[in-house]
């Protein structure tokens, strides 16, 4: 089997590469819970249009890397990048992998050929462990017990603001380290619109 992983900056991502990615997502990102917008147990869907708007906004800095298994998808990332307080930013958009091939390191691998070495901070927004897991595998397999959060602290706010993505700009922090009034037990989180099933998604 012949395993080839491609880097695409955002113009040269082509409508058939946003069906694929679309397919792949549809297919094998998650399940919606009970409190989510679609169906509860139904697959979270995405269109190729609102991947792009999404993923690929206009005037972005974004990239998408596949893997692919015999000319067939198995894997792929979106990231977008920006600069915020002189620092560059790179935010993981998207991260999904088929999932007859989970637990293979194919995210990690993603990841790796994603991140730059000039990127100062890197986020993901994820409901699904596995993908905060390889992220911090892909920078050097750290401990998130180790993490200094002070970091994420100062400018977790400002690093959200600055991004060109609408549903990254509008997600709201929670967790004791941004509100000392925060008692659910959360240390740092990032709050989306949609609700989806973890304990699912990763089958």
């Amino acid at each position: 089997m012949a395993t080839t992983v491609r880097k695409f900056e955002g113009a040269e991502v082509t409508e058939t590469m946003l069906e694929e990615a679309a397919k792949l997502f549809s297919e094998h990102y998650g399940i919606w819970g009970k409190n989510g917008f679609g169906k509860p147990g139904s697959r979270v869907k995405m269109s190729p249009a609102r991947l792009r708007s999404q993923c690929l906004p206009d005037g972005a800095r974004s990239s998408y890397i596949r893997v692919t298994i015999d000319g067939a998808l198995i894997g792929n990332a979106f990231a977008c990048r920006w600069e915020h307080a002189g620092r560059q930013v790179c935010w993981i958009t998207q991260l999904v992998v088929h999932s007859d091939y989970r637990q293979r390191q194919i995210a990690t691998t993603l990841l790796l050929h994603l991140i730059d070495p000039e990127d100062d901070a890197l986020g993901i927004m994820s409901s699904h462990p596995a993908a905060c897991k390889a992220l911090a595998k892909a920078v050097g397999d750290i401990r998130f017990a180790d993490v200094v959060l002070d970091f994420a602290q100062a400018h977790a706010a400002g690093v959200l603001a600055a991004s060109p993505i609408e549903y990254i700009q509008a997600a709201k922090l929670r967790g004791s380290l941004f509100d000392s009034r925060d008692t659910g037990g959360m240390i740092d989180a990032k709050a989306s619109t949609a609700c989806f099933d973890t304990a699912r998604k990763g089958e």
